[in-house]
């Protein structure tokens, strides 16, 4: 290929990659309505949220040092991390998944509102930044590539892969799903440990996860099941920990059987 042609074409792919960020910010503008509320901001807030929401009681300041769920009392661990044994190190959640939070995930998982990514990314670097969270990889919880294929995208992935652009950290799909299975989102505990049973397997070679430490990125953790089933394949390949980073999570583990 000639020089001039090569120039070409890199400068025809940066202009449509520009024309494509204006489409978008034209069609889902940022820092307009709150993320959470809709309302209009009436100046640029930090991560498109209101003031009013930003300092509510959805915020996760107090928590178990676990699983992240928010913890009002004392206790350094909840009442299931005390009993149970985790097969990750730490998960932290910035959000308790209720009201407008719940809206807002929803909306970045089923809606096709993928600039969120942006939004819920730097969220998710403050909360590292706060806790001081190290890591040398960055993954995420797959899709199967049939829910993949229907849905157009997995916004773990893309939350994954705008948190490691942030902090200049690889992000790399260490997992695959191999079982396809129904919508978990109305099943109790037990029904979703017995779905996600050997659903998940390793899509690196062991030597490239282990001695690292690993941040696992998700959207939201409710049950924990999808999690623990991650976290126990990636656990064969002996990394120096797992910690698990999401958008929000559900205030308590309700187990039912």
């Amino acid at each position: 290929m000639k020089w001039g042609n090569f120039w070409g074409l890199k400068i025809i792919k940066k202009t449509l990659k520009t024309i494509k960020q204006t489409l978008i910010q034209l069609l889902y503008p940022t820092g307009i309505k709150c993320i959470f509320c809709d309302d209009e901001l009436p100046n640029e807030q930090k991560y498109s949220i209101c003031q009013t929401c930003d300092g509510d009681s959805l915020k996760i300041d107090e928590f178990c040092h676990r699983c992240g769920r928010l913890q009002t009392n004392d206790a350094r661990f909840c009442d299931t991390c005390t009993d149970y044994e985790r097969n990750f190190d730490m998960a932290r959640s910035a959000y308790v998944y209720e009201g407008g939070v719940t809206k807002a995930i929803h909306n970045f998982k089923y809606n096709s509102e993928k600039h969120l990514a942006d939004n819920f990314a730097n969220i998710l670097s403050d909360l590292i930044k706060r806790e001081e969270l190290d890591f040398d990889l960055v993954t995420f919880v797959p899709l199967h590539k049939k829910r993949q294929s229907e849905r157009g995208y997995n916004q773990s992935e893309l939350l994954a892969k705008k948190t490691s652009e942030i902090f200049d950290i690889s992000c790399r799909q260490l997992l695959k799903k191999t079982k396809h299975t129904k919508k978990l989102a109305k099943l109790s505990f037990q029904e979703r440990k017995e779905l996600l049973k050997d659903s998940f397997e390793l899509s690196a070679e062991k030597h490239e996860i282990k001695g690292k430490r690993i941040l696992l990125l998700d959207d939201v953790l409710t049950t924990a099941t999808t999690i623990e089933e991650c976290s126990k394949v990636l656990k064969k390949a002996k990394p120096e920990s797992i910690t698990v980073l999401t958008i929000a999570s559900t205030k308590q583990e309700i187990i039912l059987y």
